[in-house]
């Protein structure tokens, strides 16, 4: 799975909050890349996410339908609080959409809705997708944003999986990649 957006929209701390339910007011940027795992049960399958945290800038735009390739899913993450994060997303959709499915909009940061400028329903609408606001600081939907994305692709690979049983193929075992790439 893929997680794309602006910097400075949250996505370390979204995977941060994820993978070690903590959340860092200072994070930097990312440089380079950082790798997580994380193991959640699904409906009683354990299912594990190898977590890589990719600097942005032109080397990541560069990579990006090396990682888009061998996707099972994408988060698109904007800051309800910066509407050019918005905007970002159209370009990333148009080019995400071509290698992965099912895509997810999520809007980061509700618990600034004080400040925000993207209106919950403009995140709804947006090309009709799955959606979901999160709060990386309060912890607010941040597990059920990628248990869900998580989930939706585990029953498609079950179900390719247990065609090939007799090849090897381990259907109780499912890993997945969840890719950070910025702008």
């Amino acid at each position: 799975v893929i997680l794309r957006g602006s910097p400075g929209v949250g996505k370390t701390n979204l995977l941060t909050r994820w993978t070690q339910d903590s959340f860092d007011r200072f994070a930097v940027p990312t440089i380079g890349s950082v790798v997580t795992i994380n193991t959640i049960t699904i409906d009683g399958m354990k299912v594990t996410g190898q977590i890589w945290d990719t600097g942005g800038g032109q080397i990541a735009e560069r990579l990006a339908t090396t990682f888009y390739s061998g996707s099972y899913g994408a988060i698109l993450v904007y800051d309800i609080t910066n509407r050019a994060s918005f905007s970002f997303l159209d370009d990333t959709y148009k080019e995400v959409s071509l290698w992965v499915d099912p895509i997810m909009i999520v809007g980061n940061k509700c618990d600034q809705s004080g400040l925000r400028v993207v209106t919950r329903e403009e995140g709804q609408e947006w090309y009709g997708m799955q959606f979901v606001e999160t709060s990386a600081l309060e912890s607010t939907q941040v597990g059920f944003m990628f248990q869900t994305t998580l989930a939706g692709k585990k029953y498609s690979i079950i179900t390719e999986a247990e065609g090939k049983l007799d090849a090897g193929v381990n259907a109780q075992s499912c890993l997945f990649w969840i890719d950070i790439l910025e702008p």
